[in-house]
């Protein structure tokens, strides 16, 4: 299992977006540390989720139905790197604002947004709530996407950085556990690649097959097609079959 994870997913209509803003600001607590309630770009806890929710409501670019009305992200670490970010003086709150801020300069625009951690046991975490529409620079509205293709990795990417400036030994640790997944993935090739020569020989000798009973297939019709053609003349010319 990863030590860091990033997931992103988005609502599509407004009633989504509430409950998912409303549960994760709200839930019971799951440990005595862990705080309830909400927090944005400027505000720690406390954060109104009303107003985010509603000018995501009224925007006038996230009025029709199918249009995405807001991006979610959780960022999760292993319990022990966790205890390590807090001993080191930092938290889930100023990587969470950190990792927003790389996105807003990525897609070149400023981004409304609310939060909440969670400190779940064995795996802490913050849930992230993205407007799906930002503002550029000179001041006009410009939908937020992100791709799972080329947006995830490198938010993986940043949101690893941002632990491993904090987390005293967590570089070492990640690069372990990278030359594991490089070494599992070499031990794997070798059986994919005798399994790929299998499928290969075997669609190889499925297509032989195939084309072989093809040509007699062809073959029969033309026999056939030949004894058809000498009947028919024999009928069409019964005297001179009888003289021969």
């Amino acid at each position: 299992m990863a030590r860091s994870i990033v997931l992103v997913r988005y609502k599509k209509d407004i009633d989504s977006a509430r409950n998912n803003v409303k549960y994760i600001g709200f839930r019971s607590r799951e440990t005595d540390e862990e705080e309830r309630g909400l927090f944005n770009r400027d505000i720690d806890h406390g954060a109104d989720y009303e107003i985010f929710l509603n000018k995501i409501e009224n925007h006038p670019a996230l009025q029709h139905e199918n249009t995405v009305k807001m991006h979610t992200m959780i960022l999760s670490m292993y319990e022990s790197d966790y205890r390590a970010l807090l001993d080191s003086g930092s938290n889930l709150k100023e990587l969470a604002r950190e990792v927003m801020s790389d996105l807003e300069e990525r897609k070149g625009m400023k981004l409304e947004w609310i939060g909440a951690v969670h400190e779940n046991s064995g795996h802490p975490h913050v849930h992230l709530g993205i407007m799906s529409v930002g503002v550029t620079e000179d001041g006009k509205a410009r939908r937020l996407y992100i791709d799972k293709e080329s947006d995830l990795p490198w938010l993986r990417e940043r949101f690893l950085e941002k632990i491993e400036r904090r987390v005293p030994g967590f570089e070492h640790d990640h690069n372990k556990e990278r030359d594991q997944r490089v070494q599992e993935r070499a031990k794997v090739r070798p059986a994919s690649r005798n399994m790929s020569h299998s499928l290969n020989s075997l669609a190889h000798t499925y297509h032989d097959r195939i084309k072989s009973e093809m040509k007699d297939k062809r073959n029969r019709h033309r026999r056939t097609k030949r004894a058809t053609s000498r009947i028919q003349q024999q009928r069409q010319n019964p005297t001179q079959n009888h003289d021969r």
